[in-house]
């Protein structure tokens, strides 16, 4: 089938989902307000409580959101950046892989990460960081580009790392809340990636390589590239049913990283390194490997009542059928209203996502230190483990969010950890 044109993503392509409004999980929870100051992204609506996913509700959230994201400029996510920054920390990573282990995390979802103050005030222009011997100091804190694997970016297939459809042709019960990052079977993308992160063997376009010798597509030799025209298509789910979802068409491989303005000129994730530097590859690839597992998580209720099936003849093409209720836009959005600036005590048991996904972050960061020798000896403590999330969640539901940004950077310097880059204390 047919790719989309490779310049609908970025911007073009947000504002055909949805102008102002989301299409991520863990969305940007920090909202800056342009000459300093922050706002919350994602309110909760007026007479709407924790898990209330009313039709007024779903609409509220909709409009609250588009209305907060025409006040401001850019934001960053609380669990993708500061948690995680958090988390690495704690298990025994320092302050510089840290750093770039979020860093990546966001960048999986806004194409670039930039440090800001803590009045969310960008650090530095971006535009001025092009790897000139003049460009500013702050430059060295920024991200690459990394605009493939994006929210948005269904050129390349990134939207498919962040609404992620099991393979479960039989419909097993799943259960994404605690995905199992080894069952490779059903959980293709996530295990693909994360073999990525801890192995540096190629990523794929929706994770899928050639068939492996245990019958799963994603662990098999290289990806999946079965005839010429082979492509994992879909209906991306935008405003309700799934007949009103944007087509997405796109040649199966290795995972584009960075888009070219040319295909010749695209980065490949496989080259991450030449990107990145060497240094701070591996940590690049544990941040995006954490965005896909946090997404899979965030999106779980979406994803495990989608699916995908494929090689399908002739084309030998993937599909992937997302649920044209679950993954509509409104409750969509309604449901990262409540992940951050709400007591999660609060939510129905499905809809408290946020503590599961600090939980797997933990985990994996955890074995990452291991495999590379940096664990801290406490890490492996339940004790420990459990006080680290305890820390992080509580500061995370604080609704305003100035607070909850101080409470949780105070709460890292209590424990002798780094602050984020560009933060400055009260």
């Amino acid at each position: 089938m047919n790719q989309l044109p490779r310049l609908l993503s970025g911007a073009a392509l947000a504002a055909l989902l949805l102008p102002s409004t989301p299409a991520s999980a863990f969305f940007e929870d920090l909202c800056y307000v342009p000459g300093g100051g922050l706002m919350q992204c994602l309110p909760l609506p007026a007479n709407c409580a924790p898990s209330d996913d009313s039709q007024a509700c779903r609409a509220g959230a909709v409009a609250q959101a588009a209305a907060v994201g025409n006040q401001t400029a850019g934001g960053r996510s609380m669990v993708h950046v500061d948690a995680t920054y958090f988390l690495a920390q704690a298990v025994g990573f320092d302050p510089e892989a840290a750093h770039w282990i979020a860093a990546y995390d966001e960048a999986t979802d806004l194409g670039r990460y930039v440090p800001a103050d803590r009045d969310g005030v960008p650090v530095v222009d971006p535009a001025l960081c092009d790897g000139s011997a003049g460009q500013p100091a702050e430059c060295a804190d920024v991200s690459a580009l990394i605009d493939g694997v994006t929210r948005n970016n269904m050129a390349t297939g990134g939207i498919a790392l962040h609404f992620i459809a099991p393979n479960n042709p039989a419909g097993d019960p799943l259960d994404g809340l605690a995905p199992h990052v080894d069952d490779p079977f059903h959980e293709v993308a996530l295990v693909n990636f994360r073999r990525w992160a801890f192995a540096a063997v190629p990523a794929c376009v929706g994770g899928l390589t050639e068939q492996s010798p245990a019958g799963d597509f994603a662990t098999g030799g290289q990806c999946a590239d079965l005839t010429a025209d082979s492509s994992l298509d879909g209906q991306v789910p935008v405003l309700g049913a799934i007949d009103q979802g944007v087509p997405m068409s796109v040649p199966l491989g290795e995972q584009i990283l960075q888009q070219g303005a040319a295909p010749a000129d695209d980065v490949l994730v496989g080259d991450i390194a030449g990107l990145t530097g060497p240094a701070v590859a591996p940590w690049a690839r544990m941040g995006v490997y954490l965005h896909v597992l946090q997404d899979r998580i965030s999106h779980h209720i979406c994803g495990d009542v989608s699916t995908y099936e494929g090689p399908i003849a002739p084309e030998q093409d993937f599909l992937v059928a997302y649920d044209g209720q679950e993954c509509a836009q409104p409750i969509h959005v309604l449901r990262h209203v409540w992940e951050v600036g709400v007591p999660q005590a609060e939510l129905d048991a499905q809809d408290r996502t946020t503590g599961a996904a600090l939980a797997a972050t933990y985990d994996e960061l955890f074995a990452l230190a291991q495999q590379l020798g940096v664990a801290r000896s406490a890490a492996g403590r339940a004790a420990y483990r459990q006080g680290i999330l305890t820390q992080i969640g509580t500061a995370l539901e604080i609704a305003d969010p100035m607070t909850r940004q101080d409470t949780l950077a105070s709460r890292m310097a209590a424990r002798g950890f780094a602050m984020l880059r560009g933060y400055l204390a009260p």
